[in-house]
């Protein structure tokens, strides 16, 4: 998928649960990434190594992917599931994300079946650092394919 106008966007599918619906998200934005990795650079490079200098088309795409994201996140917000403003839910998810994307992206980690559950586990994580349950944050990124899942929290002994 080419996000290339809120069409693409709708396109992620929908369900009545905000976790699942922010996971699609996730999910999808890591294969636009990794199948168009120059565009996916082009829109959120912070700097270029190459000096290309973004066109208005491409700084477009890149907001308009982080309004979509923000408008999941919102939705998980108001559903009570986060515990966070919006906003805050935004840039945690975009974070973890992003910066896995780009570590991947780089060739720093591999992008094969263990990477499925690095990443479940990262996106896990920050939903449940924003106050989602565990078990339902664990659930909405479990993958239909059989992709690697992310591990249940260990709990320290005290």
């Amino acid at each position: 998928m080419l996000f290339r106008s809120e069409d693409d966007f709708n396109a992620i599918p929908l369900t009545d649960d905000a976790l699942l619906d922010l996971w699609h998200t996730a999910d999808a934005l890591h294969a636009f990434a990794t199948e168009h990795r120059y565009l996916y650079s082009v829109m959120f490079e912070a700097a270029s190594v190459t000096g290309h200098e973004r066109t208005e088309d491409e700084l477009r795409q890149g907001l308009a992917t982080l309004r979509f994201l923000h408008a999941r996140c919102k939705h998980t917000a108001e559903a009570g599931i986060f515990t966070t403003h919006a906003r805050q839910a935004t840039q945690q998810v975009w974070i973890t994300m992003h910066g896995y994307l780009m570590l991947e992206l780089g060739g720093y980690v591999r992008a094969d079946a263990k990477r499925a559950g690095t990443y479940n586990d990262a996106i896990a994580r920050a939903m449940i650092g924003l106050g989602a349950p565990e078990a339902d944050a664990l659930r909405a990124v479990k993958r239909s394919n059989g992709a690697a899942q992310p591990a249940p929290a260990r709990t320290r002994a005290h």
